[in-house]
């Protein structure tokens, strides 16, 4: 019974494994995104070994994150940089409106949600593809628009996926420190693990 239990080829030892490298990944993420212009490069590397795990094509977790940390550096840090400034911009621009109720207030707090939209849509696709493919950053770009509007039912599974997250965030004080406290150990990593089922058939 208990050589069953500890077999490292059984379900439980392998979810167990499975479980332990998410958290080490989330870490890493979190660790090499302490930086914030390193966030792209990060992102794309929790990408990077998330994809191989739903694939089945192994890794040692620390050095196969780091490896892909290194690969992904440039284009991760360009993509990273400018989805955080246009997201800081746009934010900036709704503060600064704040509760002006204008025809032209109204037409920017519009301009600044399509923006926001735009920008969360290509990201669900630009890491991922930075993380599977050596391309060119206009050709990053283009297929990540192409995939999102081509792969319509793909994109609203992927969107689909932050419902409960922006449930705990907006719910309550409570559930908002609950998500917060996920995020730290395992958030990140699940999220991405979770993405990559619904991303490896074109990835």
């Amino acid at each position: 019974m208990l050589r069953k239990i500890f077999d490292l080829d059984n379900g439980f030892m392998r979810g167990l494994s499975r479980s332990t490298d998410l958290i080490v990944l989330n870490v890493l993420f979190l660790v090499c995104s302490l930086l914030v212009v390193t966030f792209g490069a990060s992102l794309s590397a929790l990408y990077s070994m998330t994809l191989k795990m739903v694939r089945n094509e192994e890794d040692y977790t620390v050095r196969g994150f780091f490896k892909a940390f290194r690969e992904n550096l440039k284009q991760g840090m360009i993509f990273g940089v400018a989805v955080l400034v246009i997201l800081a911009t746009v934010i900036l621009n709704i503060k600064l409106i704040g509760d002006i109720n204008t025809g032209i207030a109204l037409g920017i707090k519009i301009i600044c949600f399509a923006i926001s939209i735009w920008l969360f849509l290509m990201a669900l696709y630009v890491f991922p593809i930075i993380a599977r493919f050596r391309m060119k950053l206009g050709a990053i770009y283009k297929n990540a628009f192409l995939i999102c509007v081509t792969n319509f039912k793909k994109t609203l599974i992927l969107l689909a996926m932050y419902i409960p997250v922006f449930f705990l965030m907006f719910y309550s004080e409570i559930t908002m420190y609950l998500l917060l406290s996920i995020c730290i150990v395992c958030g990140f990593a699940v999220m991405a693990y979770c993405q990559s089922f619904v991303l490896r058939r074109g990835f």
